[in-house]
């Protein structure tokens, strides 16, 4: 049940939504693309990506271009 509630409490943020769509859509996107097409700064996307990542809706891998993708 934790796990449940922790998964609603995380995707009901519009922005996280959002976020993992555009991800989703485009199976892999370095971070830079995000603030881009958000207009949003890497300090606002990144506690983002950490709440999804916590639920498994994504990785990060942080090697040179910083990409985050969605788990299959």
């Amino acid at each position: 049940m934790e796990i449940f509630l922790q998964t609603i409490g995380a995707l009901h943020d519009e922005t996280r939504i959002k976020l993992l769509r555009f991800i989703e859509q485009h199976r892999s996107v370095c971070i830079y693309e995000l603030e881009q097409v958000f207009e949003m700064i890497q300090s606002y996307i990144s506690p983002h990506f950490k709440i999804l990542k916590e639920i498994s809706y994504m990785e990060i891998d942080h090697s040179k271009y910083c990409k985050a993708c969605t788990n299959d």
